[in-house]
C-alpha cells in the first residue's frame, strides 16, 4: 500500500490514504488468488482441495488408520481447525462427510460410523455423533509421506508443518473427480473407474506419446458411483481432447409385467440427482399433465438399494411413458466436463493426456524420492552393519577402549573413532549397541543383512540409473494396486445416442373440455361438465373484454390461431391449465410471444392433422391460397410460424377451413361477394404468397372469407353487430380474378361490413367457430329480412327461450357463438336426460330389453322398441334424428297415452 508522503496536519501517520478503486482491485485480486489456489480448485497431482488434504493429513497424524478404531468426527474437525485450516467447523465437517459418501465418491477416502446423509439429500448427523477413520485406499494417498518425499510448509501460525501435496499413489483426480466454484473459475470433473484409469496410466508410462484412441481402449469414459447409462461417446471424446465436453446420462430402468402387476422399476439414477426431489418431480409432472396409464409413483428404496416404481395400468404403454419422463425430468440429464485444476501453481483446463501426465510426473517424482530415501537408508545401515562386523572381530579391544573412556558416551565415540578409524555413525551405533549383539549368532545375522543390503543398494541404484527399470517398477506398483482394488464398471456406455421418442398425445388422458378465448388474449379451459352446468352470465372476464372464440373439444386436440401478419400459432390443449368457470384463465403470452402490431384474426380447433382438411387464406388485397392442414402440425410452440407470405402493404384478412368440394365466399368492404370453388384457390405451401383471387376496385379490400357447401345457409354478422340471412346457392359462381357480386341492400348511412359468418346447418364437419357477436334467431323471422341487415329486437322469435334478463345480458355482451347455439339446443334436448327418461320408462315395463311394455295409464299398456333410440343416443346422432326415432317409436299410440315427458320432447321438436 502506498503511504501518503505528506499527510495532512493532525492526521495519524499510521493511516494510509489510497483510492478506493486501487484498494478494491488489490484486495479482490488477493482474495481471488486465495480462493483459486487455496480453497475451491483441486491440485492436478493428488486431486485434492486444500481442506480435503488437511483432513486426510490430520487423520494420519491422529493415527486413524483403517485397521485401528474410529474416533469422534469432532476430534478430527477440531484438530484440522487448530492446526491447519482456520475456518468454520461446518465447512470442514461437510468436506469430511463428502469424502465418505459412496454416492458422490467413486472411491471414498474416509470411513464413517453413523448417519452421513443419503441420496435423498438428508443432512448428516452432527459431528459429535459420528465417528471416522481413514479408508484403506487413503493409505495409498499418504504412502511414504513420513519419508519427506513431498514439500512441507509452515501452517497458518508457524507452529506446525503441512504438506502442499500428498504422495497419492493413485490418480485420484480422475478416479474421484472434483467439483468447485472459485473466483472466475469453476471445475467439474466426473469420477472414473480406478482400474481403467490405472491401466491408462500404465499405457502412458510405457509410451508418453500414446494416442487418445489407445487411451480410450482403457479409459472408456466416466464411471459414476450411482451407475446409469451414458448415450454415445462423442462428448467423452471431446472432453478427453479439450477438457470440455457434455455427455447425456440417463437412469437405468426395467419394465416389469408379472403377477397382474405392471410398473417401471428405476434402480440407478444420474450422478448428482437427489432421489426425493426426482420422485416429487415425476409425481408433479404426471399429476399436472394427467398422463394416461399411470396410477402412482412410489419410492420403495431400502438398505438393499434405490428403487423407484411407477405403477401403470394393465394396458399402459410403458415405453412411451418412460421416454416422456426421460425428456421432461431428471431421469435423463447432461453432465458437462470442465477439467480445471491447479497445475504448476495455475488454474489450467486439462485434457486427458495432461491430467494423466500430471499424475505420472508426480508419481515418478514421489517414487524417485522414495528410492533415494530408501537407498540412503540402506547405505547408512550398511555402514553400521560393517562397523558391527568389525567390532565382532576385535571385541575385547573395543570393550577395553570403552571401559577406559572418561567422557561418557561422547568420549567413547571419540575414542572408538581414534583407535579403530570408525565413522561417527559407526562409533555412535557401537556405543549404543547391546552386548548380546556380540554373540556368534548375531555375527552370522549381520553378515546376511550385509548381503541383502548390498543387493538392495544395487537394485535401488539400478532403478535410478535405468529409466526402463524405473518405469517397470512403477508399473509393478500400479498393477498391484489394480489387483487389490478391483471395482467393476458401474456406468454403462452405449455406442449410439439414445433417441427419446414418444408421442405426447399417447400420454394424454382424453378428456372432454371446453375452450374459450377472449379479445384481450385470455385462454380458459374447463371440463365439459363445468361448462354444461354454467352459463355465460357467470363467465369471468376482465373489464372491457369479451369472448371471441369458444368450442367444446377434448384434450388431445390443438388450438390453431392465425394472425394478420400471416403467421400462425399452435397450442396443444392439454398445455392449457384446467381451471374454473369464474377464473380469468391464462394469457396467450404464457405460450407464445406476439409483437404489438400482430393480432389474431381466426382460431380453430384441430383434432386430427391427417384428415383431409384445407386451410384457405385471403389477404386484404385479394391474394389467396389454400394449404393442407398437415403443414400446420408443428412440435415447437414458443413462437409464431409463417402460414402465408405477406407482401408489403398487405395483411391477412381471413382464414377458413374446408374439406374439398366447398365453395369459398370472399366478402369485400364494397358490399360485394365472390362465390368461387375452393379448388380455384391454388394449393401451396406455407412459405408461398398466393394468387389473385378477386379483382378489387380502388379503395376496396377483402374483409372476410367463408368456406361452405353450396347448399348451406349463412348468418352474416356486420361490424355493427347486425345480421342477415344468406342462401349460398342463390349466389352465382364466378371465376378467379373476377369482381364480386352484390348480395344485399346497403344502408345509406352507417353502412355494414361483414366481419364474420356462421353456417346455420348443424352438420358442420369441422365445427367452425369464429367471432359471432349475435344472438341467433329462427328461420321464420329471418326469412322476412333477406338481402338486408337487421338489428336484434326484443320481439324476435328466438330459437331458444330466454328470460328477459338474459336477453339484456346477451344484448350487452353480444358474445354468443355457434357452440353456444348447440349448447342451448342441447339444453332443450339433453341426451343424458333422454337416456334417463327411457331408463325410467323401462323400470315400468315387464318384458325384455328389445321390446318393453310401457304402462302409460293404469288401464292400458303398449309395446315400444327402444333399442334404436338408445343406440342413437350412444352414437350421439343429431337431435332431429333422435327425436324422429322417438316419434316413430311412440307413433302407434294415441297422443293421450304417450308419457307426458315424451310429449314435451316431441312438442319442442315441432317448435
Amino acid at each position: 500500500m502506498a503511504k501518503k508522503d505528506n499527510a495532512p496536519e493532525g492526521l495519524n501517520p499510521q493511516i494510509y490514504l489510497q483510492n478506493l478503486d486501487e484498494i478494491m482491485s488489490e484486495r479482490f485480486g488477493n482474495y481471488s488468488k486465495y480462493v483459486i489456489q487455496e480453497r475451491a480448485l483441486p491440485d492436478a497431482r493428488d486431486g485434492l482441495k486444500p481442506v480435503q488434504r488437511r483432513i486426510l493429513f490430520s487423520m494420519h497424524d491422529l493415527k486413524l488408520y483403517n485397521h485401528l478404531p474410529y474416533k469422534k468426527s469432532a476430534r478430527v474437525v477440531g484438530d484440522v481447525i487448530g492446526k491447519y485450516h482456520p475456518h468454520g467447523d461446518t465447512s470442514i465437517y461437510d468436506a469430511m462427510i463428502r469424502l465418505a459418501q459412496d454416492w458422490k465418491m467413486a472411491l471414498p477416502l474416509v470411513q464413517m460410523h453413523g448417519n452421513i446423509g443419503s441420496v435423498d439429500d438428508d443432512p448428516a448427523a452432527a459431528m459429535r455423533y459420528t465417528e471416522s477413520r481413514l479408508a484403506k485406499v487413503s493409505e495409498l494417498m499418504l504412502k511414504g509421506i513420513e519419508k519427506n518425499i513431498v514439500k512441507f510448509v509452515p501452517n497458518f501460525d508457524d507452529t506446525e508443518k503441512e504438506p502442499t501435496v500428498l504422495p497419492s499413489f493413485i490418480p485420484n483426480l480422475l478416479i474421484n473427480g472434483s467439483r468447485g466454484i472459485a473466483s472466475g473459475f469453476a471445475t467439474e470433473i466426473p469420477p472414473h473407474n480406478i482400474n481403467e484409469v490405472i491401466e491408462g496410466a500404465i499405457a502412458m508410462i510405457r509410451n508418453p506419446n500414446v494416442s487418445l484412441n489407445t487411451l480410450m481402449k482403457h479409459i472408456k469414459g466416466p464411471d459414476f458411483p450411482t451407475g446409469g447409462i451414458i448415450s454415445g461417446n462423442k462428448g467423452i471424446i471431446e472432453a478427453f481432447e479439450t477438457g470440455k465436453g457434455r455427455v447425456s446420462i440417463r437412469s437405468k430402468y426395467e419394465i416389469v409385467k408379472e403377477n397382474k402387476q405392471h410398473y417401471i422399476s428405476i434402480k440407478e439414477l444420474p450422478y448428482g440427482i437427489v432421489k426425493s426431489k426426482l420422485v416429487f418431480e415425476i409425481d408433479q409432472l404426471l399429476d399436472k399433465n394427467n398422463i394416461a396409464g399411470v396410477e402412482e409413483v412410489l419410492d420403495v428404496s431400502d438398505r438393499d438399494g434405490i428403487e423407484i416404481q411407477i405403477k401403470l395400468t394393465t394396458n399402459a404403454d410403458a415405453k412411451t411413458i418412460i421416454n416422456y419422463l426421460m425428456s421432461k425430468t431428471q431421469l435423463r440429464v447432461y453432465y458437462s466436463y470442465n477439467n480445471i485444476a491447479i497445475y504448476k501453481g495455475y488454474p489450467t483446463l486439462m485434457n486427458l493426456h495432461q491430467m494423466l501426465g500430471a499424475y505420472i510426473d508426480h508419481f515418478k517424482d514421489v517414487n524417485n524420492k522414495i528410492i533415494i530415501y530408501d537407498l540412503n537408508k540402506a547405505k547408512d545401515r550398511l555402514e553400521i552393519v560393517e562397523g558391527f562386523l568389525i567390532v565382532s572381530q576385535v571385541t575385547d579391544k573395543v570393550i577395553k577402549v570403552i571401559r577406559e573412556s572418561n567422557n561418557a558416551k561422547k568420549g567413547v565415540i571419540e575414542d572408538l573413532i581414534r583407535e579403530f578409524k570408525f565413522t561417527e555413525r559407526q562409533a555412535t551405533a557401537i556405543a549404543e549397541m547391546q552386548l548380546y549383539r556380540l554373540s556368534k549368532t548375531d555375527f552370522y545375522a549381520l553378515q546376511d543383512e550385509k548381503t541383502k543390503l548390498l543387493e538392495t543398494i544395487a537394485e535401488l541404484q539400478g532403478l535410478l540409473k535405468d529409466e526402463s527399470l524405473f518405469n517397470n517398477h512403477l508399473i509393478k506398483i500400479l498393477k498391484e494396486i489394480n489387483k487389490n482394488y478391483t471395482i467393476p464398471r458401474r456406468t454403462l456406455i452405449e455406442d449410439s445416442h439414445d433417441a427419446v421418442d414418444y408421442n405426447i398425445e399417447d400420454l394424454i388422458e382424453e378428456e372432454d373440455i371446453h375452450i374459450s378465448m377472449t379479445k384481450q388474449g385470455y385462454l380458459k379451459r374447463v371440463s365439459q361438465k363445468i361448462y354444461d352446468s354454467n352459463n355465460y352470465e357467470t363467465y369471468s372476464l376482465k373489464e372491457g373484454d369479451e369472448i371471441v372464440f369458444a368450442q367444446s373439444t377434448n384434450t388431445k386436440s390443438k388450438l390453431i390461431s392465425f394472425t394478420n401478419q400471416g403467421n400462425f400459432i399452435s397450442i396443444p390443449l392439454f398445455k392449457i391449465n384446467s381451471g374454473k368457470w369464474k377464473e380469468i384463465g391464462q394469457h396467450l403470452s404464457e405460450f407464445v410471444k406476439l409483437n404489438d402490431s400482430e393480432k389474431i384474426i381466426n382460431t380453430f380447433i384441430i383434432n386430427d392433422f391427417s384428415d383431409t382438411i384445407y386451410v384457405n387464406f385471403i389477404t386484404k388485397l385479394g391474394l389467396g391460397k389454400r394449404t393442407k392442414i398437415e403443414a400446420f402440425d408443428i412440435s415447437k410452440y414458443s413462437k409464431p410460424v409463417r402460414a402465408i407470405k405477406i407482401k408489403s402493404g398487405d395483411q391477412l384478412a381471413s382464414v377458413s377451413l374446408s374439406s374439398g368440394g366447398f365453395v369459398n365466399l370472399v366478402f369485400t368492404n364494397n358490399d360485394l361477394v365472390l362465390k368461387i370453388s375452393e379448388n380455384d384457390f391454388p394449393l401451396l405451401n406455407t412459405s408461398s404468397m398466393g394468387n389473385i383471387i378477386i379483382k378489387l376496385n380502388a379503395g376496396e379490400v377483402v374483409n372476410h372469407l367463408q368456406s361452405a357447401q353450396n347448399k348451406s345457409n349463412l348468418l352474416l354478422v356486420s361490424q355493427r353487430n347486425y345480421y342477415m340471412y344468406l342462401d349460398v346457392k342463390k349466389l352465382k359462381f364466378a371465376n378467379r380474378g373476377n369482381k364480386g357480386q352484390k348480395y344485399f341492400e346497403q344502408a345509406k348511412t352507417n353502412q355494414h361490413l361483414v366481419k364474420s359468418s356462421l353456417i346455420l346447418d348443424y352438420e358442420n364437419k369441422f365445427n367452425l367457430v369464429e367471432i359471432n357477436d349475435v344472438v341467433v334467431f329462427d328461420e321464420k323471422s329471418n326469412s322476412k329480412r333477406e338481402n338486408q341487415f337487421s338489428t336484434l329486437g326484443r320481439n324476435v322469435n328466438y330459437v331458444f327461450n330466454e328470460t328477459e334478463s338474459q336477453l339484456d345480458y346477451l344484448n350487452k355482451n353480444k358474445s354468443l357463438i355457434e357452440s353456444n347455439i348447440n349448447k342451448k339446443l342441447t339444453q332443450e334436448f339433453d341426451s343424458e336426460k333422454t337416456q334417463s327418461l327411457l331408463e325410467e320408462d323401462d323400470s315400468k315395463n315387464t318384458k325384455d330389453n328389445s321390446s318393453k311394455t310401457v304402462e302409460i295409464e293404469k288401464t292400458k299398456t303398449y309395446s315400444v322398441d327402444k333399442s334404436k333410440i338408445k343406440n342413437e343416443l350412444k352414437e350421439k346422432k343429431s337431435i332431429d334424428a333422435i327425436l324422429d326415432t322417438i316419434d316413430d317409436a311412440y307413433g302407434s299410440f294415441d297422443s293421450k297415452f304417450r308419457p307426458e315427458k315424451i310429449k314435451e320432447l316431441l312438442s319442442k321438436k315441432k317448435k
